[in-house]
């Protein structure tokens, strides 16, 4: 295994799998792989295309050797190829800045020793490593262990750029079996995350100089959209990535070849970057030869001395909490959701005044949370239900596809479930709208009407001609029923189809709404209290202008608190 220092740049355009195998084979499929990563002493899990996501349930636990795997060949034979963690240890460098992403691989190669190294999205990269004893995973900054019961992409198609993860130091795990890994154990890759950490300039970035001679350490940031995509600073960009393509190439003692480095920079660039707006300021959009230009002028600065190198300072490390061993770990988050039922049940009781208590868990992935928590939470709606409590669970996740995976768990756990659907959301299985009679819902969602009484049955009488055999309404029955309803977190604010008082339990898995964050440019302080509110006050009911109300006070008090914190992160 060359470390990667020594990676021929132009293997980040091959997608042929090394090994043999799978030679001249573009994608490589779980069926052409799996039996061999096995036979490596890897777990290999099936990947939905274009995903990142296994296709089955209790996939962290169930037990993986031929005869399963037989199973899943039969099952999933075009899907991707996922490598379960545990045994396996890979360092994710989830970083998007080229030089801090370098530099942290290098330190990780340096400390760990030379491995395999995946990339899905330059200038993102994942090593690989080997644990004797497995332990819990965790994350610092943007630099996450993956360990005991997680997974990574090994072969399949990047669902941002559309096209192969790939294996640039030419080894796949095809090629090199587990045990031949270097090894690492908790404590060192805890120490190895905290300097990590110390590259990334986290929210207060430390100061970096710009460089005479080039884009390089220092190079401007960037904006980017939702998909990670950069969108302003572009030019720096492309600037960028040829200043690494070059070292790139130096680095691996490859002749310099301008046009083999240009494709390179190309490539990733074009999986980074926003190309259907134009240039700034002109008529033409991005294409190849502003990469080869760019890679022109480095080899020209390498040429008269004046490129400037790509290696960071070293930094010190920080002291990192100490760790529960991963038995310990599962059973401390055992007695804490066991306190947080027993704190739900007493306050059902009556033995706790005042408002509903408002528990978080945290705990890192690894530890099975979901599964645990089902363990608890059943026998407790079971108990508030004998009770005469209200004891119905609300599950809320960030997707629906979480919330039809979550379901299905549930149901095995032999609870009577139904997942919430909105009236634009598709069926599960039939993957068509849940309404029939869409501009209708949507004519109720701009007039502010509430959908239910105003386009399905009203309250003169007047029905939808397509509410029999309605998808939506045959969904809120299933939900008016259940004992234990699964949505997306969306529900919480387009309501529910139950009662509310008949709710036990609110559980909201997961700490972040990543699909409810926008990017906004072009805001400013002076008139961000009066910018144009696109609040619907079209509504008869007096509750839509006190809406509207609310969010302007609301807007002034922080564009009051954005002028007093001044320039920089909030404060």
């Amino acid at each position: 295994m060359a470390p990667e220092d020594q990676a021929p740049p132009n293997n980040q355009q091959d997608q042929q799998a090394a090994g043999g195998g799978c030679a001249g084979v573009g994608v490589v499929t779980y069926a052409e792989a799996a039996e061999r990563l096995l036979d490596n002493g890897y777990e290999p899990l099936p990947i939905r295309p274009g995903t990142k996501r296994p296709p089955i349930l209790q996939w962290t636990t169930l037990p993986i050797d031929a005869a399963q795997i037989a199973r899943w060949i039969r099952q999933y034979p075009d899907h991707g190829v996922g490598l379960r963690t545990g045994r396996l240890v890979a360092v994710d460098i989830d970083v998007e800045d080229p030089d801090i992403a370098h530099a942290a691989g290098r330190l990780v190669q340096a400390r760990f020793g030379a491995t395999l190294m995946r990339v899905g999205r330059w200038p993102k990269r994942l090593f690989l490593y080997r644990a004797a004893t497995p332990f819990p995973g965790f994350s610092v900054h943007k630099c996450d262990l993956l360990a005991l019961g997680q997974q990574l992409v090994g072969f399949g198609i990047h669902p941002d750029t559309g096209k192969p993860y790939h294996w640039p130091l030419g080894d796949t795990p095809l090629d090199v079996a587990l045990e031949d890994l270097p090894a690492v154990d908790e404590g060192a890759c805890r120490g190895l995350l905290a300097e990590l950490a110390q590259l990334h300039p986290g929210p207060e970035p430390r100061a970096r100089k710009a460089r005479k001679g080039g884009q390089g350490p220092g190079a401007p940031s960037q904006t980017r959209d939702g998909f990670g995509r950069v969108t302003d600073g572009r030019d720096g960009w492309l600037s960028a990535i040829a200043f690494h393509a070059v070292h790139d190439a130096l680095d691996a003692s490859d002749p310099l070849d301008a046009a083999a480095i240009a494709d390179v920079a190309w490539s990733r660039f074009e999986e980074t970057t926003n190309l259907e707006r134009q240039k700034q300021d002109e008529q033409e959009r991005y294409g190849p030869e502003d990469a080869a230009r760019k890679v022109a002028d480095k080899l020209r600065l390498l040429r008269d001395g004046r490129l400037p190198s790509r290696a960071q300072e070293q930094v010190e490390a920080p002291d990192m909490p100490a760790a529960h061993p991963a038995e310990e770990a599962r059973a401390k988050l055992d007695a804490v959701l066991a306190d947080a039922c027993a704190r739900v049940e007493d306050w059902h009781a009556g033995k706790a005044l005042g408002a509903a208590p408002q528990i978080g868990v945290k705990a890192t992935v690894g530890l099975g949370k979901s599964s645990a928590a089902r363990r608890r939470l059943i026998p407790l709606r079971q108990r508030l239900e004998t009770a005469g409590a209200p004891s119905r669970l609300l599950i809320l996740t960030p997707s629906l596809a979480l919330a039809d995976e979550t379901a299905d768990a549930w149901r095995e756990a032999g609870e009577r479930v139904a997942v919430l659907r909105g009236y634009q959301a598709k069926h599960r299985t039939l993957r068509r709208p849940m309404c029939a009679n869409l501009p209708a819902v949507q004519a109720a969602m701009e007039a502010g009407e509430d959908v239910q009484t105003t386009a399905c049955l009203s309250a003169s009488g007047d029905r939808c001609a397509r509410l029999e055999g309605c998808l939506k309404q045959t969904n809120r029955t299933e939900v008016a029923e259940a004992d234990v309803i699964i949505a997306a977190y969306d529900a919480l604010f387009t309501g529910f189809a139950i009662q509310p008082d008949s709710i036990g339990l609110i559980v909201i898995d997961e700490g972040c709404w990543q699909r409810a964050h926008e990017a906004l440019a072009g805001l400013a302080v002076e008139t961000f209290a009066y910018e144009h509110l696109s609040v619907q006050t079209r509504s008869r009911k007096p509750e839509g202008f006190d809406a509207a109300a609310d969010l302007h006070a609301l807007r002034v008090r922080a564009a009051a608190a954005f002028e007093a914190s001044g320039e920089g992160p909030l404060r």
